[in-house]
C-alpha cells in the first residue's frame, strides 16, 4: 500500500522507495507531493470553481452524461462514430439532420418544453402525451402511415429500435443494411420536412 512507503511523519520513505522500485519509477514517486496531514477532508463539487453544489451544474452534468451515453456506437470511439455518420450514403443536408437528431437539436415539443420554450409537450397531431423526436419520426400517426408506405414501396421495414438509443442503434451494422439505413434516415428527414 502507498501508506507503507511513507514515514510516520507523513513524508516519503526515500530509502525504501529506492530499494523497492527501479530508479526511474523511484524518481517519479518521490516527485509526487504529499498532502499535509493538517488539512481535513471536505466535500467539494467539482463542476463549480468555488466547490459548492448547485442545481444548475448538476443539471448540466446530467445532460452531458446523457449525451455521452446516447452517442457512442458499440465498439466505436467518438471519432469513429462521427465517421459513421459522415460516410452515410445520404445527401450532406441529411447527415447534418442526423447529427441534429442525435443532439436533440430539432424543435420537437418535448425538447422545447424541457428547455422552457413550449408550455406543453403533447403532440398536436395524434394527442400523445409527449412529442419527442422519436415520436415525430417513428411513432406519430403520420409517421406510422409514412413507414407503412415505405415498406410497400421498398420492402424495407423499420426495425424495432430501443426507446433511448434508437438514433445510434440505426447506425449499427447489425441493425440494417447500408441501403436500408439510407432509406430510413432519408425517410426521417422527409417526415420532419413534411411536418414543417
Amino acid at each position: 500500500m502507498v501508506s507503507a512507503l511513507m514515514t510516520d511523519s507523513g513524508h516519503w520513505n526515500e530509502e525504501l522507495i529506492r530499494e523497492t522500485f527501479i530508479p526511474v519509477d523511484a524518481a517519479v514517486i518521490l516527485q509526487i507531493p504529499l498532502r499535509s496531514q493538517v488539512d481535513e477532508d471536505c466535500w467539494a463539487w467539482e463542476p463549480e470553481k468555488h466547490g459548492m453544489y448547485s442545481v444548475k451544474t448538476a443539471y448540466q452534468k446530467l445532460e452531458q452524461d446523457q449525451q455521452k451515453a446516447a452517442l457512442p456506437v458499440q465498439g466505436c470511439s467518438g471519432e469513429q462514430f462521427w465517421k459513421e455518420i459522415w460516410k452515410l450514403s445520404v445527401p450532406p443536408k441529411v447527415r447534418v439532420f442526423w447529427w441534429r437528431v442525435l443532439h436533440e437539436f430539432l424543435p420537437a415539443k418535448s425538447v422545447l418544453h424541457r428547455r422552457h420554450i413550449e408550455p406543453t409537450a403533447f403532440c398536436e397531431v395524434c394527442g400523445a402525451d409527449s412529442e419527442s423526436i422519436r415520436h415525430v419520426l417513428i411513432e406519430c400517426t403520420i409517421a406510422k402511415l409514412f413507414w407503412r408506405e415505405v415498406k410497400l414501396l421498398t420492402g424495407s421495414k423499420l426495425p424495432s429500435l430501443h426507446s433511448h438509443t434508437w438514433a445510434t442503434d440505426i447506425l449499427m451494422p447489425e441493425c440494417c443494411t447500408d441501403m436500408e439505413r439510407s432509406i430510413f434516415i432519408i425517410g426521417m428527414y422527409f417526415v420532419v420536412d413534411a411536418a414543417e
